[in-house]
Formats: C-alpha cells, structure tokens, sequence
C-alpha cells in the first residue's frame, strides 16, 4: 500500500524516492494534527466563569488587609510607640530647626503623627526651643528618637542665647554712612538677614559686586527663601572661600517661613521654576497626582521611583499640600 502510494506520488510530482518518502511523511504529519485540532475541539470542556467572583474576594481580602495596617497603626500611635514601629516607611534625616518644621516635615524624619501634632500644639500656644535637649521636654519624646535627631537639630544662636531676634543695634545698623561712601564695609562688621538683603545692601559685602549680588537675589526669589546658608554655595559664581566667609555674618530670621509651592496644585511648568525640581521630575510629580490623586506627606514622594531621600530633603522645606 505505502509503495504504491510512494510509486503515485513519484509519477505525479516527478519526485525522486527519497523526495516522495518525505512528502508522504509530511503529509502524514498535517493529517494526524489537523485530526487532533478536530478531535480537541470535539471534546466536553468545563469554561471557567468565576472571575468576578474571585475579584470580588481579592478585594475583599486587601480591604481586610489595609484595615489591619490601620488599626495597627493607631493602636501603635495610642500606645505612644516610637516612630521606628508605627511608621513603616524608612526615615529620611535632613537639617532642620524644630521652632519652624511642619506636623508632615516632623514625620518625614521619623516624629510620629501624633508627637509631631502635640510638637505643632506646643510652638502654638508660645513654646520655644533653644537648645536641642528641650525636645525631650515633650511629653512623648523618646530618648532614642531624640539620639537619632540629635545630629540634624540646628537651632540658630539668636533662640540658644535666648534672643527671639537681632538687637536694635544691629539690626537696624546703617551701611550708607558717609564716612564709609565709596568703602566696602568688612564683612565681620556687617551681619545682614539674607532673606531680607536687597542687591545694593549685599554690595556693601567685602567681595560682593552688582553680578554676585543679583544672582544670589535671583536665587533667592525662584528658591523661595533660604532655610539654610549652606545654600550659599548653589549660588553660580560665589566661591567657596567667599560663601565662608558669609555664613559667618549672614544670618537667617527664625521666624522665616520659605514660599512654599503648591504640589497638589501646581502645573508642571511651575513645578519645574523651582530650582530643585528638573523638568523631568516636574512631569514625574504631576502624573503621579493625575493617577493616585493629591499628596498628602513627603513619604508619597519616595512612591515615585525615581526619587530617593537626597531629594525629598531638599525640597521638603518648599513644599505644602493644600
């Protein structure tokens, strides 16, 4: 039979032997899975149909979930835990004054809600801490958060000698008198509130031209206000020789609030204004409001995956989220 076939397939295809044995074999081939493709179609099959059933449990179980973490949470905040249990995001440590920070600023750095609440409640009613150990004062306060923060507590002198602000004298200082016309005054002379300075009184500054003084203004204005002299040396142009000598009369007023931006509210183009938020992270933070809807805190900024803690430090004191 199988010669006989291979004998007809010679004749009409012109093939050799071996060429028709492989065309039978091939053939042989398409017909056995073409017969399995029918026979598979042929058989009785159960079709699954209980998908929304099996989402409606999922969600039912991340409902349970989500549920538990808050309940845990707030048992922890109940019980006064340190922050290191309640919060489970990893802290983010940056140089701060505890007379100004915010409720959110406080638990970035790992404060829980509730202390950093009663912290708010307590500058509020007139507290003033002037010298790092008065944290420890708040009812609350652990030794161990206080050990972790201790490093990154900057509290400016004029509230450690107990002075809220400048002395008249020096203060208000004239830098315009006639004897000095034409005379830049010394640097050591001369301590000037670099939130407050406008060009003509940063000129009066040993080594400060019209250029370097319009740049650190213009700094200033896109920044917002400076929260720390250290941000001197971003300043394009101020060298570094210069920037310290600077911070050694420049002073910064403690009641000063920096121009926050609005995040949740702010389009890209005035995100990306800010000095410290590229184009690039200005879209990043707008498609993360439109998908997940406003912020809230800091610690929503770490969700973006490109942004790590180096950066929510520095635009945290920048930021407000109503």
């Amino acid at each position: 039979m199988i010669k006989r076939l291979i004998r007809f397939i010679r004749s009409f295809f012109s093939f050799s032997y071996a060429e028709a044995k492989g065309f039978l074999v091939m053939a042989a081939g398409i017909a056995l899975m073409a017969a399995g493709y029918i026979i598979y179609n042929a058989l009785p099959s159960d079709t699954y149909s209980s998908y929304a059933e099996d989402k409606a449990k999922l969600d039912s179980l991340v409902r349970l979930i989500e549920a538990r973490e808050g309940v845990e949470k707030e048992t922890g905040r109940e019980k006064g835990l340190p922050a290191k249990v309640v919060e489970r995001k990893e802290a983010v440590y940056f140089s701060f004054n505890p007379n100004h920070l915010s409720a959110d600023s406080l638990q970035l750095l790992g404060v829980p809600g509730w202390l950093a609440e009663r912290i708010s409640r307590y500058r509020q009613k007139g507290g003033v801490f002037r010298k790092k150990e008065d944290l420890l004062k708040i009812y609350g306060f652990e030794e161990s958060l206080y050990a972790q923060l201790e490093p990154y507590i900057n509290i400016p002198a004029v509230l450690a000698a107990g002075r809220e602000k400048l002395p008249p004298e020096e203060g208000s200082r004239r830098i315009n008198s006639p004897k000095d016309e034409g005379e830049r005054v010394p640097v050591s002379r001369l301590p000037i509130n670099i939130n407050r300075a406008d060009s003509l009184e940063l000129q009066q500054l040993k080594g400060i031209g019209p250029v370097l003084s319009s740049r650190i203004v213009k700094f200033r204005n896109k920044l917002g206000g400076f929260v720390h002299l250290d941000q001197l040396y971003e300043v394009y142009g101020l060298d570094s020789s210069l920037v310290k000598e600077l911070v050694n009369v420049l002073h910064l007023d403690p009641d000063f609030q920096p121009e926050p931006i609005a995040i949740n509210t702010a389009s890209v183009e005035e995100l990306a204004a800010h000095p410290y938020i590229s184009p690039a992270q200005a879209r990043l933070i707008h498609s993360y409001r439109t998908q997940h809807g406003n912020f809230t805190s800091f610690n929503e900024l770490l969700n973006i995956h490109t942004f790590n803690s180096k950066f929510v430090n520095k635009v945290a004191p920048y930021i407000r989220f109503d």
